[in-house]
């Protein structure tokens, strides 16, 4: 038998659940915290019969289908779309009404709001609420909300910045014994930024400056060398044992090692800039 049809099959008079809501379920009013609470929306923690049974939601590919001469079909994916998620519940505590009040206050601000259980974690906004009041002390609900966007949980975020991390110290690897200060104490400063974020803070805009930055100084270093190339022409046509060639060759072999040099550590910070981009927003 569900909490529902349970509720709404007992008699016992209001009087009766006013005395019994204080002695003993009172404790469930208070909110949960964010770590034990099995279901939040923004601050709002959901405890006890306030978690619903179950919740309906799902998602769909957003396609364009062009149909072709001879019955042949080409579809265009355009990326997912999440259907409404709806679930209920039921207030059953001391300060029912406060808590219905405050999902009101929720639902009219249009704000949007984390919508975390389990391992999922979405931005989400309110589209509709209602309620089905027995008592002071019970209060029935329902909430639908639309999926904006999978929100960044504090796991994904650290497991992004230690991969933007790792990449960083191979950067510096790479840039170290060749020559590029520069880019060698550039990518060295981030990398400290990078050690001491913690999730949430705006030093992960500082991360985010510090690899544009690096990748900045990346390519235009690798224009220089590529110049470098360039001006010398092909080697293969080069035929006189004279110093200015020796010298040529030279300077095309620390370019090609240059290139090889730029294009690893550019790899690197590339991919590092990928990781940090999905935590910024930008």
């Amino acid at each position: 038998m569900s909490i529902s049809s349970f509720l709404a099959g007992t008699q016992t008079p209001l009087a009766a659940i006013a005395d019994f809501i204080p002695a003993s379920v009172a404790s469930v009013a208070q909110p949960a915290p964010a770590a034990t609470s099995p279901m939040s929306l923004g601050d709002f923690h959901f405890t006890a019969f306030e978690v619903p049974e179950n919740i309906q939601h799902g998602m769909k590919q957003i396609t364009v289908t062009h149909t072709l001469i001879g019955g042949r079909r080409v579809v265009d994916a355009m990326g997912a779309s999440y259907d409404p998620i709806k679930w209920d519940g039921i207030l059953l505590s001391q300060d029912a009404e406060e808590r219905r009040d405050s999902l009101k206050r929720m639902a009219a601000s249009g704000r949007s709001y984390t919508l975390t259980w389990g391992n999922t974690a979405l931005d989400v906004v309110i589209e509709d609420v209602q309620f089905d009041e027995k008592s002071a002390f019970q209060i029935a609900y329902s909430i639908s909300v639309c999926v904006l966007e999978v929100a960044v949980t504090e796991a994904a975020q650290g497991s992004a910045l230690q991969a933007a991390t790792t990449d960083l110290g191979n950067a510096v690897g790479v840039a170290a014994p060749t020559g590029l200060t520069g880019i060698r104490d550039g990518l060295s400063t981030v990398l400290k930024t990078a050690q001491q974020v913690r999730s949430g803070t705006a030093q992960i805009v500082g991360v985010w400056n510090g690899l544009n930055a690096a990748k900045g100084q990346i390519e235009t270093a690798l224009a220089d060398a590529n110049g470098i190339v360039g001006a010398i022409g092909s080697i293969g046509q080069i035929t006189e044992n004279t110093s200015s060639t020796i010298n040529d060759l030279e300077r095309a072999s620390f370019a090609f090692e240059r290139l090889a040099q730029l294009g690893a550590t550019g790899g690197y910070v590339g991919r590092a800039v990928v990781n940090v981009r999905g935590l910024t927003g930008f």
